[in-house]
């Protein structure tokens, strides 16, 4: 993590898939605890291989939850970013600055530096 590399956790889908519903609660709860002693102890993030992909290939990428996303920027010579859709802003997850989305079309481009944003 001090070097900024990814690391993978790898576990099986028999964790968490069963017809014993309680192998499924305690494969899950024991992922909980892991992640959780992770978050605790190092600066780690949790990506999906989805975001590490785009990371490595274009230095962002766009993760959403609902009606929450999140751009992360890890790299200083990232691609430009261009959302499809609305997008006003991009604010950091850090500090609360806030970076305004300028407007190509159907697409946001954001010039943003490396760091976590939430768009708005």
């Amino acid at each position: 993590w001090s070097e900024g590399e990814a690391a993978m956790i790898s576990t099986h889908r028999a964790n968490y898939v069963s017809l014993d519903p309680e192998r499924v609660e305690i494969g899950f709860r024991e992922l909980g605890r892991l992640l959780a002693r992770l978050s605790e102890e190092t600066s780690a993030r949790f990506l999906t291989t989805a975001e590490v992909a785009d990371l490595y290939r274009q230095g962002w990428s766009l993760r959403s939850w609902g009606d929450r996303r999140v751009l992360r920027v890890y790299a200083e010579d990232a691609e430009p970013v261009r959302i499809e859709g609305a997008c006003e802003a991009a604010v950091s997850l850090t500090d609360g600055s806030e970076f305004n989305a300028a407007r190509d079309g159907d697409c946001a481009v954001l010039d943003v530096p490396p760091g976590e944003y939430e768009l708005r």
